[in-house]
């Protein structure tokens, strides 16, 4: 195949392709007996004469470029916008996604597919625009004309020996360069949008923009890959990325394995063009999601239920200190949940480690028929732990129900939990005591959100050490919510005929008559707290010349003046005799027997924070 050519044809600009098919034409209707020609000048303009008349010339049809005199903006009598549009990539000149148009008050708006409005100037104050770092003492001179035939801006350089253009490029930005001898390359000047999340559409559709990273700064959702690798080769990220598998939606002979399910993503921006559905539960929003094939994926933030039909645009993963970061489920089609590779049986649950195909590891919890969660319970803690987030709550990544068939998925935790670390002659030494001591200020503050910090007053129920979780720094995350409980506004305390939970852990008004309150979480934390201390469980620990349990000998030892004997001899050296007196006191006062004189975890936290504490013997 041979090179494009450009030639005058019938009076009209003509590119040929090798095949002589016709890729592009002036289309001018014109017909005359003097010659035609074409002229490139200075400028950039390239002009189509015949004679004195100028047939055609590229500034009343700019491209991608806008040269000095050019004009953007709307001629009145043709009724043709002049506007500026980006390349497909870097190599590829046709139309792209991204477009710079006018507006009547001479405000500049990018868009995204012609519809979405992105940017803006702001409008011309006869100087200037806004958000343009433009001023008029610079190196331009920007001039507005509205006239009875047209509405444009263009510019002009006060040095002619300056080369400088603007482009809309591939990735949706209004750039302005100027070209350096010195280096022979174009230099740029500004930008804007100056972030590159801020572009519509920059990561295209299921792509993931994140500004904090390292370039690249898109990337596609798990379960899906660039529609064009081309294209992200070249960083022209707009034509997104499609699904690896086909949804299984409206299969009715799927069976649950086969079933779509859904890719938890936290921290997020939301695509826009959502539906709010008048639905008050996170369960019942992901149902009506799943059973709507057009629905690609749902959230549920702020007691309100929002989903998507098609394509998802505009997806920026924010940074956990982000506030406005919202968590949203996307569709996927079950073949992306990677196969199992190893589980153990526990109490009738199955906890087994898993990867999605981006490589991202989960840890999937299936409960059988027998398990003693029921779906009561396993509906109870979907439901919360999709409402919290904090650093030292498990994180939810979706989930599946189906008859008895009950599946969560939660992010991975290498450590595994902290019952096997500190209860495991091989392994309990390894954790010092300023690691250990991390541990309990980390889930004193996952429990302080709970009670107090969250949008929901949450008793936990079942705290103990086997439902603390470590992740690869060794971070605690509290889970298991099956038996968790929503109190209402100032709401503290509550009783229940079914007494649910695990024994050794249970303060005593819970375990005897069912009342349980925010304070039988302080019990439970006063135990942890121990049995990190010493490195061993309440449940099996057994004094055999009193008959006395972990906190029992506790107590023994603190009135007798003796309580250095509680640390676990493994921490003698890393930790001094002030602050493990001050945790084993905090931890005393916690697993007192009177609920109302516990302290509440804010008090927790201060004592923590203190130097030291003290509290009488009994």
């Amino acid at each position: 195949m041979g090179l494009a050519e450009l030639k005058i044809m019938q009076d009209n600009l003509v590119l040929l392709n090798g095949n002589e098919l016709t890729i592009w034409a002036t289309n001018i209707n014109s017909s005359t007996n003097k010659p035609v020609v074409v002229i490139l000048r200075d400028d950039g303009n390239l002009i189509l004469n015949h004679g004195s008349n100028s047939l055609w010339q590229s500034f009343d049809h700019p491209s991608h470029t806008f040269l000095p005199g050019s004009k953007v903006g709307y001629n009145k009598k043709t009724k043709t916008q002049q506007t500026l549009t980006s390349w497909t990539n870097s190599e590829d000149p046709s139309p792209g996604l991204f477009s710079l148009e006018m507006e009547p008050n001479g405000e500049s708006i990018v868009r995204w597919n012609k519809t979405v409005q992105y940017w803006s100037s702001g409008p011309w104050n006869g100087h200037s625009w806004g958000t343009v770092p433009l001023k008029s003492n610079h190196m331009f001179n920007f001039t507005f004309i509205n006239n009875t035939n047209e509405v444009y801006f263009s510019y002009y350089i006060f040095n002619p020996s300056v080369m400088s253009r603007f482009i809309i490029d591939v990735t949706g930005k209004i750039k302005q360069l100027t070209w350096l001898n010195s280096t022979k390359r174009w230099n740029m000047f500004f930008a804007q949008p100056a972030q590159s999340c801020d572009v519509y559409g920059y990561c295209g559709a299921y792509g993931a923009c994140n500004d904090s990273s390292s370039i690249p700064l898109c990337d596609c959702l798990p379960g899906f890959t660039p529609r064009s690798k081309k294209d992200w080769d070249l960083n022209s990220f707009s034509g997104g990325c499609e699904r690896k598998t086909s949804l299984n939606c409206g299969n009715v002979n799927a069976s649950i394995l086969e079933e779509d399910k859904y890719w938890n993503h936290s921290h997020m921006r939301l695509p826009i063009d959502n539906n709010i559905l008048t639905i008050d539960s996170a369960i019942e929003c992901e149902y009506t999601c799943l059973n709507n094939c057009s629905c690609t994926a749902y959230a549920f933030d702020d007691n309100k239920c929002l989903t998507w039909d098609g394509d998802l645009f505009n997806l920026q993963q924010l940074s956990e200190n982000d506030a406005s970061g919202i968590t949203i489920y996307v569709k996927l089609a079950a073949s992306e949940f990677s196969a199992l590779s190893s589980y153990s049986i526990k109490q009738g649950e199955q906890e087994v480690k898993g990867k999605f195909q981006g490589g991202r590891e989960i840890a999937i919890k299936k409960l059988s028929a027998q398990s003693s969660q029921g779906i009561n319970e396993f509906k109870n803690e979907v439901i919360l732990i999709a409402r919290l987030q904090h650093r030292n709550l498990v994180r939810l990544m979706g989930y599946c129900v189906q008859g008895n068939e009950k599946i969560l998925l939660y992010e991975y935790m290498p450590n595994k939990s902290l019952d096997t670390l500190i209860f495991d002659e091989r392994t309990h030494a390894l954790i010092d005591w300023k690691k250990r001591f991390d541990i309990i200020l980390g889930i004193a503050r996952g429990l302080l959100y709970l009670h107090h910090d969250s949008r929901l007053r949450i008793i936990h129920r079942d705290l103990k050490t086997s439902n603390i979780l470590l992740d690869k720094e060794m971070t605690p995350k509290i889970s298991d919510f099956g038996l968790a409980r929503i109190v209402q506004g100032n709401i503290t305390e509550a009783n229940t005929n079914k007494v649910v939970g695990t024994y050794g852990y249970m303060s005593p008004e819970y375990a005897l008559d069912g009342l349980f309150s925010i304070k039988s979480d302080v019990f439970s934390f006063g135990v942890i707290m121990l049995e990190i201390i010493c490195g061993k469980s309440n449940k099996g620990f057994y004094e055999r010349e009193e008959a006395l349990n972990l906190l029992g000998y506790a107590w023994r030892l603190w009135n007798d003046g003796n309580v250095m004997n509680l640390v676990d001899d493994s921490l003698l050296e890393s930790c001094n005799e002030e602050d493990a007196l001050k945790c084993i006191n905090i931890a005393l006062l916690c697993v007192q027997e009177d609920a109302n004189i516990r302290p509440s975890m804010p008090d927790v936290i201060i004592m923590l924070g203190s130097k030291s504490i003290s509290i009488s013997k009994t």
